[in-house]
């Protein structure tokens, strides 16, 4: 029971960052360049890289330092003469900077990944319970219930 417990409880909440995500669509996008400074690539099974820089707004008012950035899938990383990102305010810490920025492509489907999760964990938790025949036993429940309190 408690991996249905857990896998519904993730599920749970990441739909509702999903929904929070997909609300801020609405929201304004702060716009700048990011300027990468560090590209670092794990080693192992599964080959993964991060880049890390500095996105200055398109006024050149707000700087924002060590921030990661989604939007590249290449193994050579960010050019250094800066690309295009942004950010909404969901996205922004207590001084209006951000700890992440993503690229044009990215930034209106930063909220896709923890739907599709949130659906895979419900889903997971669902077929395991009628694989070790949980979910059989809850379904007799509910009709034996059901039938005992049926009016004559």
């Amino acid at each position: 029971m408690a991996i249905y417990t857990a896998l519904c409880a993730v599920s749970v909440l990441l739909s509702l960052w999903a929904v929070q995500e997909h609300a801020a669509l609405d929201e304004p996008v702060h716009w700048g360049t990011y300027r990468e400074t560090k590209w670092e690539c794990s080693v192992g099974r599964y080959r993964t890289c991060a880049s890390t820089g500095t996105w200055t707004s398109d006024d050149n008012v707000r700087v924002a330092r060590n921030v990661a950035f989604d939007g590249f899938d290449d193994d050579d990383g960010a050019h250094h003469h800066g690309v295009r990102a942004g950010y909404r305010a969901i996205d922004a810490d207590g001084h209006g900077l951000p700890d992440r920025v993503y690229d044009a492509d990215d930034i209106d489907h930063v909220w896709d990944g923890s739907a599709v999760v949130a659906f895979f964990a419900f889903a997971l938790a669902v077929v395991l319970a009628g694989r070790w025949g949980d979910l059989q036993r809850t379904t007799a429940r509910l009709q034996r219930a059901l039938r005992s309190h049926k009016p004559a």
